[in-house]
């Protein structure tokens, strides 16, 4: 079987060359030839979204199966399949990992460029099993995902886009990894979205007093010491890059809303102009709409801006230091 040549994502991306030099890497080429649709993928895309799924101990079955069915109904709605057929290439690839104490490719790249792709990527979706873990390793996932995930996308993609969902902070080292790891992909040309699930009277305070690994001093916890919300921590420390935005869920009912509304919007914003949707993207979103807010809240730079669709609804975007790709700016 003859591989498809390795490829690097396009230079509007701006993925580092450390990527492109990872391509080559025997472990990861023969990660492409563990699914049929990464075989017949063209040479270029819209939109690589890699699926980030928390599956840590707080995540039991039926968690992770309204996580599972919510991603797979978005795949299957035809607002999304509109807004992938609206864009300029017409496909996008996606991956999920699941993550805990460390991340796991549960499903490599898939190529979704019609009804019919659509469909078989929302089936192997559902019929993904749950492997749980103990542990929120935020930073150890992001690591994984810049060094193995990336490395694996058979082809260019004028936008990359990290999708982070989970139910707490890292637990596993200090919030200053997590930064780290999500400025390392940033510069890499990725943006970093979060949909962090709030689940009244469980997680809607974290920092001081949640629980940590063993082994893991309180007095190493820095800024964690102070409690903070989830969405505000996710904001601080997970979301970064041209255009991110956070979708915060009202507990794991909600995740499927809020989940095909953030996916719509991640698959639609152009790669220059993030703050802009295309008209398909707009036709899709007020489709979608069902008069609920996506949500987001700024970092400590407090500087917004949004988006609205053609439904009047408005889409805050956080507007990180450097959403223009040349910036100065350090990166978020």
């Amino acid at each position: 079987m003859s591989m498809p040549p390795p490829a690097a994502l396009s230079a509007r991306s701006r993925i580092s060359v450390r990527y492109a030099l990872a391509f080559a890497a025997p472990a990861l080429i023969a990660l492409w030839a563990v699914s049929s649709a990464t075989a017949q993928a063209p040479a270029e895309i819209d939109t690589a979204l890699v699926l980030a799924v928390d599956v840590s101990d707080s995540v039991d079955e039926a968690r992770y199966r309204l996580q599972m069915e919510g991603i797979a109904r978005a795949i299957e709605d035809p607002a999304v399949l509109d807004a992938i057929t609206g864009g300029a290439k017409g496909a996008i690839m996606l991956s999920l990992v699941a993550w805990a104490d460390d991340a796991k490719l549960a499903m490599p790249w898939q190529l979704i460029r019609n009804q019919s792709d659509a469909f078989e990527v929302a089936r192997r979706v559902r019929s993904l099993p749950h492997h749980s873990g103990q542990y929120t390793c935020l930073a150890r996932m992001l690591r994984s995902v810049e060094s193995e995930t990336m490395p694996a996308l058979p082809a260019r993609a004028d936008r990359v886009v990290i999708d982070v969902s989970g139910d707490g902070i890292d637990n596993c080292e200090v919030s200053a990894a997590s930064n780290t790891a999500r400025d390392t992909l940033v510069k890499g040309g990725a943006t970093l979205n979060g949909l962090p699930i709030i689940v009244a009277g469980e997680n809607d305070v974290v920092g001081a007093g949640t629980f940590r690994r063993p082994g893991f001093a309180f007095e190493d916890l820095g800024l964690d010491r102070d409690s903070t919300t989830l969405d505000a921590w996710y904001n601080a420390h997970v979301v970064g890059g041209p255009g991110s935005f956070i979708s915060p869920a009202d507990g794991y009912e909600d995740f499927g809303r809020s989940f095909r509304r953030k996916f719509i919007t991640e698959i639609s914003a152009p790669a220059s102009t993030p703050l802009h949707l295309t008209p398909s993207a707009r036709r899709a979103l007020s489709a979608a709409s069902n008069r609920d807010d996506m949500k987001s809240h700024s970092p400590a730079t407090g500087i917004e801006a949004s988006a609205t669709a053609a439904s009047g609804s408005p889409i805050a975007f956080v507007s990180p230091l450097n959403t223009a790709p040349d910036s100065a700016s350090p990166p978020r």
